[in-house]
């Protein structure tokens, strides 16, 4: 009899514990108030969501894996601007005016080009007629000798120079230094200005030229 009571109180304490300790369990999976209700692998969908913004909706998980990850890759990618590309050297910036490279004309251009406009100032009978404006317009009469070695580029100005000697008419020896300055056209080199630049003093019985005006400050180079 004792024994009989004894395995039914067994049997009741263990009835009470085994219907308690699974009331535990399932309380450990119900939801406990003030804390996430978020499961692990729910938590992780939800980052992936809010990395992927934009994405949509994507049925197959691959499409929507590999947008979230070209999305995170924008966000993290930490890449700094492009720098502004630098101007070659020698490159001028758009606007800014270069002056004219000497090499661009050669000496032979420059002295057919002056030696035409002279021919094309010049009558019939070799006078070559010129209005001496710094001397109140005193007309000159010359006649055309040479073209100076050498020709040359002047860098502020841009424009190229040549100096020539022009014999007075019916005088023999006595020479006028004339100065020509050209700029480059679509059509060849123009001449812009014309000055004298020496005139004819005589001395010991010879002519000598006499200058009216230097170079000084000018930055002039050789044309090869």
């Amino acid at each position: 009899m004792k024994q009989g009571l004894l395995v039914l109180s067994m049997l009741s304490l263990a009835a009470y514990a085994g219907e308690h300790g699974g009331k535990k369990m399932e309380h450990g999976g119900q939801k406990v108030e003030g804390e996430s209700t978020t499961a692990p692998g729910d938590t992780a969908e939800a980052g992936g969501e809010m990395m992927g913004e934009g994405c949509g909706e994507m049925k197959d998980k691959k499409d929507h894996k590999a947008c979230m990850e070209k999305m995170k890759g924008k966000k993290g990618s930490g890449k700094k601007p492009a720098a502004k590309e630098e101007a070659a050297p020698g490159k001028a910036d758009q606007g800014q005016v270069m002056p004219q490279p000497k090499n661009q004309v050669t000496v032979e251009q420059i002295k057919a080009a002056l030696t035409e406009y002279i021919a094309q100032h010049t009558d019939a009978s070799g006078i070559y007629s010129y209005i001496d404006v710094d001397r109140n317009n005193q007309p000159m009469k010359l006649k055309f000798v040479k073209i100076h070695d050498p020709v040359r580029f002047m860098e502020k100005k841009g424009q190229y120079f040549a100096c020539t000697d022009f014999e007075v008419t019916g005088e023999s020896g006595k020479l006028h230094d004339l100065d020509f300055w050209m700029v480059p056209t679509a059509t060849g080199l123009e001449v812009v200005s014309t000055k004298v630049h020496k005139d004819p003093v005589k001395k010991a019985k010879a002519w000598v030229k006499v200058p009216r005006y230097t170079f000084e400050g000018e930055e002039m180079v050789g044309v090869n």
